[in-house]
C-alpha cells in the first residue's frame, strides 16, 4: 500500500488478461502495450487487444482497423467504391493508390480510367 492506495499485483512481463509471456523473444514483445486493471499491472499482448471485424468476423489488430459508417473493419473489407471514397476522405489532394485500388477491383469499375 502506497500512501493509502492499494497497489495492484505486478505480473511482470506477462499479459494481464491471458498471462502469456510478453518478454523479449516471446514473439509478443514488439506489439505489447502497458496495461492495468483493478487487480493487475503489466502488459497486454496483441492477441488480447484484437477485436472482430464487423464484416468478416476475423480478428483485427490494434490500430489496423478502419472506422467506416459505425463499423470497425479491415481495409480489405471495403468494397471498391468504399475504398475510393476512403482514400479521398484521407487526403482529397492525393489520388488513390492505383496498385491498392487494383487489388480492390477499382479497375473493373473503370474508376482509374476515368481519373476519379
Amino acid at each position: 500500500m502506497k500512501r493509502g492506495i492499494p497497489m495492484n499485483k505486478d505480473v511482470g512481463e506477462k499479459c494481464i488478461f491471458c498471462f502469456r509471456d510478453t518478454s523479449f523473444g516471446s514473439g509478443r514483445f514488439v506489439n505489447r502495450i502497458p496495461a492495468s486493471d483493478d487487480e493487475y499491472d503489466g502488459w497486454a499482448c496483441p492477441e488480447c487487444m484484437a477485436y472482430e471485424c464487423d464484416r468478416c468476423n476475423k480478428m483485427i489488430g490494434l490500430d489496423c482497423d478502419i472506422d467506416w459508417e459505425d463499423e470497425k473493419i479491415h481495409e480489405e473489407c471495403l468494397t471498391p467504391e468504399e475504398y475510393i471514397q476512403y482514400e479521398k476522405e484521407l487526403d482529397p489532394w492525393i489520388s488513390p493508390n492505383k496498385e491498392h485500388a487494383r487489388r480492390h477491383g477499382a479497375v473493373k469499375l473503370g474508376i482509374l480510367r476515368r481519373g476519379l
